[in-house]
């Protein structure tokens, strides 16, 4: 972003449609997953945690942001 002189980035619909497939398919697996009562859950079931992986597999992942996961800003 330096090199380039950008001071903000939005990320595309399509990727955080599938960041979002995949958060709630993993979850899916996890303990709130499972029919446990926590308030992680909202109301109606959908589970709130954020990343249901260690935390070194977020850092690997977003160590390299993809630009094709943004989109441009002015």
């Amino acid at each position: 972003m330096d090199r380039d002189g950008r001071r903000e980035l939005e990320v595309a619909p399509g990727a955080f449609a599938s960041f979002r497939r995949h958060l709630e398919d993993a979850l899916r697996t996890t303990v709130w997953g499972r029919g446990c009562t926590s308030w992680y859950k909202t109301g109606t079931g959908r589970i709130t945690v954020n990343w249901p992986h260690r935390a070194a597999r977020y850092r690997t992942l977003t160590r390299t942001p993809d630009p094709a996961h943004f989109r441009e800003q002015g």
